[in-house]
């Protein structure tokens, strides 16, 4: 039978392997598989931004890539401003979160479904005035970035660090009091209000943290492709951020990450040959765990450890 600090330490040993197995990774794989899962790195942490609000407080926000093409652009300026890259991320961090505490402020007062095509309205409009504000977009046409890492690899330490980080903190986040109000507004508002919580607040402080993670996912995006435009701001990025989250599972950290690498794979591998089959696919698959998993892929693997646990401590009892 598994006691309670030796479930903490499987659970430990079950995170810390694969963290180390994806560090060394670049030292044994090709330019091109060292890109692809730098670029999974960042998807996850941008799905993770979406997940803080959708999985932990309950709001089906369309509006991160709001956050992610800003984060984008605060890099780029502060690469060409030569700020230096540290400096620039905390910049696109600060301006993340500012905007996620406005648009938050206004989008709380909506309930319901209203709540939904506030933000995707809000994504659409971002787009709309980054297009036609080509002075300061560029528009389709874009902007390059400055760069100022010495290779691949490099750069996917770089991102493997950050996005180390802000899982670290996330974590931190929804394990502390604070995420136990998210968690308590999600489960029932009305409860927590009697209580004496400031429900808007809490979820108003969700949209600011989750801004600041969806803005850094941008300017690492920007930073290493070298290229950002207006198309950075689309709603479909917001949409992939959902699809990412809900496959993996909403509500927990790993989650959005093991969303965005299987289906980040798929497409890599399959979107080029498959063509129109790809997105038929990958709603089927949506679909399926939706219907028999809703917990996604990580409520998958709960169930599939917790059968395994149970069998065990029924033999032992035995």
């Amino acid at each position: 039978m598994f006691t309670g600090s030796k479930r903490v330490l499987l659970a430990t040993f079950a995170a810390l392997v694969p963290i180390t197995l994806i560090g060394v990774f670049p030292l044994f794989m090709g330019r091109f598989q060292v890109v692809l899962l730098t670029e999974i790195i960042i998807w996850g942490v941008f799905a993770l931004s979406f997940d803080l609000i959708y999985g932990y407080t309950g709001m089906l926000s369309f509006g991160q890539s709001i956050f992610f093409g800003v984060g984008a652009y605060v890099l780029t300026y502060g690469m060409t401003w030569e700020l230096g890259l540290l400096l620039s991320l905390v910049m696109v961090l600060l301006s993340g979160a500012l905007l996620g505490l406005i648009i938050g402020a206004v989008a709380v007062k909506v309930r319901g479904a209203k709540f939904f095509l506030v933000t995707l309205v809000g994504a659409i409009l971002f787009h709309l005035v980054a297009l036609d504000n080509r002075w300061l977009t560029g528009g389709d046409d874009g902007l390059l970035v400055p760069l100022q890492f010495g290779g691949v690899v490099d750069n996917f330490y770089l991102i493997y660090g950050v996005g180390l980080f802000a899982a670290l903190v996330t974590l931190v986040i929804v394990r502390s009091p604070v995420g136990l109000v998210f968690r308590m507004i999600k489960g029932d508002k009305k409860r927590a209000e009697l209580l004496g919580y400031w429900t808007d607040g809490y979820r108003i402080l969700s949209f600011a943290i989750s801004g600041a993670l969806a803005g850094l996912a941008g300017g690492l995006y920007g930073y290493t492709t070298g290229f950002v435009s207006a198309d950075f701001f689309h709603w479909s990025y917001s949409a992939d951020a959902v699809i990412w989250t809900v496959l993996g599972g909403s509500g927990t950290v790993a989650g959005p990450f093991i969303g965005a690498a299987l289906l980040t794979f798929i497409k890599e591998s399959l979107s080029s040959t498959w063509g129109v089959i790809y997105p038929v696919f990958v709603g089927l698959l949506l679909i399926g765990l939706v219907i028999g998993f809703p917990g996604g892929i990580v409520g998958l693997v709960k169930r599939v450890a917790s059968w395994t646990v149970s069998g065990k401590e029924g033999s032992t009892d035995e």
